[in-house]
């Protein structure tokens, strides 16, 4: 009986939430250091948001994380507080068909800084990641 309890009060908190988060780990094209960019949308809705990006810390390398299986997302606009790349300031994120995310300051002609190829990178608001 216990067990449900707890489970009806884990899942009357869980309903509370009014939105959901998905962190992202990129990668600076310029310096070639790892951040992470926070992605957030509201419980319902189909786009994702920009919101937030931070410097990939050595302690959180040997973290636990749960692999997610590959999935469609849509980012629809950046939220207010949208800082880009923590360390060049890229507000745009490209998505390598190598499964690298690095940041830009401009769309064109790109090199992934991960596997090194060159390829013409445009706005693009659908990605599986």
């Amino acid at each position: 009986m216990k067990i449900f309890e707890k489970a009806r009060k884990l899942n009357a908190k869980l309903s509370k939430r009014t939105k959901e988060s998905k962190l992202l780990l990129c990668i600076c094209s310029e310096t070639k250091q790892k951040f992470c960019v926070r992605l957030d949308r509201k419980i319902g809705e189909y786009g994702w948001h920009m919101a937030y990006a931070f410097p990939f810390h050595r302690t959180m390398k040997n973290e636990n994380y749960i692999n997610a299986q590959k999935e469609q997302l849509h980012i629809s606009s950046d939220t207010e507080e949208w800082n880009g790349c923590p360390f060049c300031g890229g507000k745009i994120m490209e998505f390598c068909r190598c499964g690298e995310i690095f940041c830009s300051n401009r769309m064109g002609k790109l090199t992934c800084p991960t596997c090194n190829h060159t390829d013409i990178y445009s706005a693009s608001s659908d990605f599986t990641v």
